[in-house]
């Protein structure tokens, strides 16, 4: 009767050293790289490069791409090529040694909606987690300003995207022509 106790309590408190154990390793192991605000000379080049390796991933009008668009859309912080919108996208890059890492950016279409336009992550600095990090940011400012309900469309082909964004409480709402939408909505 006394082994049994004495068996069920090192069994117990095995249990509760590997589960936060486990819990310190989970929390430890996340990418901690701070998130900085995009700096035109410093980062316009790195942003230039990642959108001519993955122009398709980044954009639907990939057939349209051109580095001037890119870098009206960069130097003046705008979603569009409109001067309306000038000063309206945010836009965050994560670096690590000195090397850009990736970046984000979104914008407030309106007083409740937010919309995340472009996430990348370098090819060789993927499944790190940095993705994550990013669009964590991105959803907190969003919310931070407001947001109600964020949008994002990505290609039905990229999976990867599409299971960050679903890992991080964003709902499919819709799919055609080669792309899926979400939708993430603040609780």
């Amino acid at each position: 009767m006394i082994m049994n106790k004495m068996i069920k309590r090192i069994i117990l408190a095995t249990t509760c050293v590997i589960a936060l154990g486990t819990g310190v390793w989970y929390y430890t192991s996340r990418v901690q790289t701070p998130v900085y605000e995009f700096e035109f000379a410093r980062d316009s080049e790195s942003i230039l490069d990642m959108f001519k390796k993955d122009w398709y991933w980044l954009d639907a009008s990939f057939e349209h791409y051109t580095p001037e668009a890119i870098i009206y859309k960069l130097k003046n912080r705008t979603p569009h090529i409109n001067p309306l919108y000038a000063g309206t996208m945010r836009i965050k890059v994560l670096r690590e040694q000195d090397q850009l890492v990736g970046f984000i950016t979104y914008h407030k279409e309106n007083a409740d909606l937010g919309r995340i336009l472009y996430l990348s992550v370098k090819s060789e600095m993927r499944g790190k987690r940095y993705g994550e990090v990013l669009a964590r940011y991105a959803i907190d400012d969003l919310i931070a300003m407001g947001a109600k309900k964020i949008r994002l469309v990505t290609r039905t082909d990229n999976e990867s995207a599409q299971k960050l964004y679903k890992r991080l409480g964003f709902v499919e709402t819709s799919r055609s022509d080669g792309f899926v939408s979400f939708e993430y909505f603040v609780r």
